[in-house]
Order: structure tokens, then sequence, then C-alpha cells
């Protein structure tokens, strides 16, 4: 097994979800995220009534920094325990 580099690992799975909730923010400022929502719902046979609240820059901004960070946080934890582990088998 290849071992992981921390820092570049939850960089790199950080920019990821980022730029995936940046996409999500981009579609609720475009008012298209409420039928993506409802198209998505549908094909898993889901029936739950959800509302896309208006757009907030500054809500918008958290929700995009707080995903960045706790999945660079998880992203980096994943990389010391599959280092680890790699140490363990050796």
């Amino acid at each position: 097994m290849a071992k992981l580099n921390v820092g570049e690992t939850g960089l790199a799975f950080g920019v990821v979800v980022g730029l995936a909730h940046v996409v999500w923010v981009a579609l609720v400022a475009l008012g298209q995220a409420q039928p993506l929502l409802d198209f998505l719902f549908r094909i898993h046979f889901v029936a739950v009534d959800f509302w896309v609240q208006p757009f907030e820059p500054n809500l918008a901004a958290e929700a995009v920094a707080i995903s960045f960070v706790a999945s660079s946080a998880a992203a980096a934890l994943f990389a010391i325990i599959w280092n680890l582990l790699d140490r363990i088998r050796k």
C-alpha cells in the first residue's frame, strides 16, 4: 500500500467537497436547486416535502467553508489511519 501524504489528502478531498458545495450554492442562487432536489427525491422513490430557502451569501460562504474544513479533517484522519495500518501490516 502506498503511503498517503496527510496534508495533500486532506486538501484534495476538501477541495472536491468544497467545490461540490459551490455548485449547490450556485444552483440555489440561480433558482435551480429545487427542481434538482425534486428530481433526485422522485427517482429514489422518496416523497418528502423539502423546500430550498432563498439564497443568502453569508450562509452560502459558511456552508462552503464548513464543508471544506470538515471534509479536509476527515480525509486527513483517513490518511493517518491508512498509514498506521500500512505500518502495522509491514
